[in-house]
C-alpha cells in the first residue's frame, strides 16, 4: 500500500497533518507526490545511488540533487 493515491486518500480526512512521502520516491515522481498534497518527499535512494557513492562520483550525485531541486521548484512550493 502506498503511492500518490494513498497519500491523496490520507490527506482527505487529515488535511492539517503534514505528510512526508518516503521509500521508493524517484525524481520523476516528485510532482505527482506534491500534487497529492505531500508536505515533502525523501529522495535518499534517488540521489545517493549506490554505484555513484561507491565510485565517489560526487559530480553525478550533485547532478541528481540539482535535478530533484529543479523538479521540486516546478511544483510552486
Amino acid at each position: 500500500m502506498g503511492g500518490e493515491m494513498y497519500m491523496s486518500a490520507l490527506k482527505k480526512p487529515f488535511p492539517l497533518i503534514p505528510m512526508v512521502a518516503s521509500q521508493g520516491i524517484t525524481i520523476g515522481s516528485i510532482k505527482s507526490y506534491m500534487e497529492a498534497e505531500a508536505s515533502a518527499v525523501v529522495l535518499s535512494d534517488a540521489i545517493f545511488v549506490k554505484e555513484l557513492m561507491r565510485g565517489r562520483n560526487f559530480i553525478g550525485i550533485s547532478a541528481l540533487a540539482s535535478q530533484a531541486t529543479l523538479q521540486a521548484s516546478l511544483c510552486g512550493r
